[in-house]
């Protein structure tokens, strides 16, 4: 047997204190934003400058949610709440290209994916025929719209809501929060939908706040 060879606390401390003085951080380098692939690139060294500039700037900046009249602050550190910060860069790059007309939404990679967990009859309602030569007591062309909300709380809220967006001839497609919202919420929620063909419900997608959802 080969004896046990003991060290002392001492020199495990320093050979511990020497690594660490010796580690030295990896270089990062700052994240950039890409557009996606149906968004030409920025077409100027200055454009690109410009686009990144102007998401940090939206990164750094917090709104009230629901007081649009509160100032926003534009200096607030960036906090990782999201998935991570390059995808939502990303986003905010699509924003920014779409705003200078940089984007082409015909392409087949701009296709939204269509939702998988929509109420079954929603299918069928949603694909009324269009309302065509019908007018309105003004006289004016009808027309149909569709109503898409995201929702999490407060139903009674939602109730008064719908109350004055409704009509007959409208879509309604609410998308409930499963990861925040209660199972009574989403029973009064559904409630609304009773004997209303066109009010229909979906949690397909988990909502992050404050990213791309």
């Amino acid at each position: 047997l080969q004896p046990r060879i003991s060290r002392s606390d001492s020199a495990l401390q320093a050979e511990s204190d020497a690594e660490i003085a010796a580690w030295m951080p990896e270089y990062a380098p700052p994240l950039r934003a890409q557009a996606p692939p149906y968004c030409r690139a920025p077409p100027s060294e200055k454009d690109d400058q410009a686009m990144q500039e102007w998401i940090y700037g939206e990164l750094n900046t917090r709104c009230h949610p629901t007081r649009l009249a509160v100032r926003c602050e534009r200096n607030r550190r960036y906090d990782s709440f999201v998935p991570c910060a390059q995808e939502l860069m990303n986003h905010l790059a699509e924003d920014y290209s779409a705003m200078r007309g940089w984007c082409d939404f015909s392409q087949a990679s701009a296709a939204v994916p269509a939702l998988q967990g929509v109420d079954p009859a929603a299918y069928k309602a949603f694909k009324q025929p269009p309302m065509q030569n019908v007018t309105g007591t003004n006289g004016t062309a009808e027309v149909r719209l569709a109503f898409f909300f995201t929702v999490y709380t407060d139903a009674a809220y939602q109730r008064r809501l719908l109350g004055h967006l409704y009509s007959p001839r409208h879509y309604y497609l609410f998308h409930l929060d499963a990861a925040n919202s209660s199972p009574q919420f989403e029973r009064e929620m559904r409630a609304l939908a009773y004997n209303r063909t066109n009010v229909h419900f979906t949690k397909d997608v988990r909502i992050v706040y404050g990213a791309s959802t």
